[in-house]
């Protein structure tokens, strides 16, 4: 069977069920519209139960999510998360196709006026929340405020697997973008301009470890 959000389905371990006749209840509770067909298949699978964390942010479940306003045009925004911190949060629009771009909005908005585009297909948002749960899980440092040399991303693009770019928030500040690579290693850089405001490299393999180190930072002892 082929799902909108399979990327992200298989990133958390596969065997992620989703049409779960009690989330599907709750949806229709607690909303009295049409949600786009990758949204309502996520929020009524295991996704966002497996992705909880009590130190992070606020995940919707198809018994939490609610739209921004009751009336239009803040009704046509579907709530999706919030930054632990409350810096921002993340909508969807209702009317905006199956798999629709992912919005960052302030949260004094009401409207959608503030909105920035965050990601360009909400799979993609899906399956980097699944990659920054690893990262997390992982516990490692981050190393902030280091100039990324030329190069050094096209070199990771042909080594990893690069995963959808996201614009303007990283983690608890903006940015311009967040680039994210999987496979024999994880790197997280999150850039404005040729500076990543904060970085990770992280790998079982201790020599491809510091191997990535070295091209990033110039000292294969950070990581």
């Amino acid at each position: 069977m082929e799902y909108w959000n399979r990327a992200a389905f298989d990133a958390l371990g596969g065997g992620v069920t989703t049409g779960d006749p009690a989330r599907l209840a709750a949806l229709r509770e607690r909303l009295d519209v049409e949600l786009p067909a990758a949204v309502r298949e996520w929020l009524t699978s295991d996704g966002p139960d497996l992705l909880y964390d009590p130190r992070g942010n606020r995940l919707a479940t198809a018994s939490t999510v609610t739209r921004l306003d009751d009336t239009p045009p803040g009704s046509d925004y579907v709530w999706l998360e919030t930054d632990c911190q409350d810096c921002c949060d993340w909508f969807v629009r209702v009317d905006e196709g199956d798999d629709p771009p992912v919005y960052l909005l302030d949260p004094e908005d009401g409207t959608g006026e503030s909105r920035l585009e965050y990601a360009a297909r909400f799979s993609d948002y899906a399956l980097v929340r699944v990659w920054e749960k690893r990262m997390f899980d992982a516990e490692v440092d981050f190393l902030l405020h280091r100039r990324i040399p030329p190069g050094a991303v096209e070199v990771l693009r042909e080594r990893l697997t690069e995963l959808p770019v996201t614009y303007g928030w990283a983690g608890n500040q903006g940015c311009e973008q967040v680039l994210r690579f999987d496979g024999p290693a994880m790197v997280g850089l999150a850039l404005i301009g040729d500076t990543a405001v904060w970085s990770v490299v992280i790998s079982d393999d201790p020599a491809l470890r510091a191997e990535l180190s070295t091209l990033l930072y110039g000292n294969p002892t950070l990581t």
